[in-house]
């Protein structure tokens, strides 16, 4: 039960993200050609609040997902997670238009959340998985992160479609090692 429910939570989360993530972009269409990530849409008080919904909502409720007492290694799991949040806090709080110092925190701090979630799904997969969709979708999340990272300063690219590549293949992973984790025992 436990188990169905975490999933249950870390697709909640996904929602969140990517229906914040569709209003932003219905507001902002030219986002898409803006080259400057998901965070375009923090920076406009017409996507502010669907942006910080998302970006929140979402951290919080895969923060619930992994505390779940019978998800695989809890105390990690939550541990990260809580990072995560922080992280995610301190994007919202740091829109890159502000100042030059803003500009390098908030890119800095998303720079730490992209690399610790890849962190993360490799140890997963390392230390716990090692199935082929695991292989896979670790592949799939450092191609796409690599992405990300080649388009984080450059005035033109694929920044924004890069990230959400990302997430898709992080929320796919978690969901994926979520189902497939051996629970805790109690």
């Amino acid at each position: 039960m436990h188990r169905n429910r975490s999933v249950f939570y870390f697709i909640l989360a996904q929602l969140c993200f990517y229906i914040g993530l569709a209003i932003c972009i219905a507001v902002r269409p030219r986002s898409l050609a803006a080259n400057s990530g998901i965070s375009y849409f923090g920076i406009y008080a017409s996507t502010f609040a669907p942006y910080a919904v998302a970006l929140l909502g979402s951290s919080v409720l895969s923060l619930i997902a992994v505390s779940q007492r019978s998800v695989c290694a809890p105390k990690i799991l939550r541990a990260t997670f809580i990072i995560f949040l922080l992280l995610t806090l301190g994007i919202i709080a740091t829109p890159y238009t502000f100042s030059s110092l803003f500009d390098w925190a908030h890119t800095i701090l998303g720079s730490i959340l992209f690399s610790l979630q890849l962190v993360l799904i490799a140890w997963l997969t390392l230390r716990q998985l090692r199935t082929p969709q695991a292989f896979g979708l670790l592949l799939f999340v450092f191609a796409s992160g690599v992405a990300a990272a080649i388009y984080v300063r450059p005035a033109h690219g694929f920044l924004i479609q890069s990230q959400i590549l990302f997430q898709i293949g992080f929320g796919l992973f978690m969901i994926y090692s979520l189902r497939s984790l051996k629970p805790v025992k109690s």
